[in-house]
């Protein structure tokens, strides 16, 4: 089963998770081809980039190992409290079914990359104040420049983002073509 992301409306700006909802353990019980009455829920969520969080450059890069890249992967608490919404939206949607569950926890602690689809680091909007590019994958400041890659996603997508990518690449060509007309 899967629980996309809520709808836009009554979400924070920039903010989605997804749930997919398995049995636990399926892979190994369909090899063994055994019975399992436990699930399992996996839950996808977006991070808003901030300048703290990310890859950057040291300052003073004169010597080889000091121009190395410095990676700053954590949640904030926008972050978790969006993961703290997605156990929410789980036990309302088995709710709204009729069933009561309960959601063990504290769960695992959250730790970044330890399952990720990075995207949106370069999000499409509407507006250039919540992303960098238009409808149709363009720089808002550099109009010239299209990014076709699933950094362009608007939310984080759940699982399979290749085709997605694939698709508004294709769309983006089609675009460079008709400017060509």
């Amino acid at each position: 089963m899967y629980l996309s992301r809520q709808p836009y409306d009554p979400a924070n700006p920039l903010f989605a998770s997804s749930l997919t909802i398995g049995l636990a353990s399926h892979r190994i019980n369909t090899y063994l081809r055994r019975k399992t009455r436990s699930f399992g829920v996996q839950v996808f969520g977006t991070m808003i980039p901030t300048p703290e969080i990310g890859v950057s450059l040291p300052k003073s890069a004169g010597v080889a190992e000091e121009s190395r890249p410095m990676i700053d992967l954590r949640y904030d608490q926008g972050a978790i409290d969006n993961m703290m919404h997605a156990r929410q939206r789980l036990c309302d949607a088995f709710s709204a079914a009729g069933a009561s569950v309960a959601v063990d926890g504290p769960f695992h602690p959250l730790t970044p990359g330890s399952s990720v689809h990075f995207g949106g680091t370069v999000r499409m909007h509407r507006s250039p104040e919540f992303g960098a590019l238009d409808s149709s994958n363009r720089l808002y400041d550099a109009p010239n420049v299209i990014v076709c890659d699933s950094s362009c996603f608007t939310t984080g997508p759940e699982k399979n983002p290749t085709l997605t990518a694939m698709a508004i690449a294709a769309r983006a060509g089609d675009h460079l073509a008709d400017d060509l007309l």
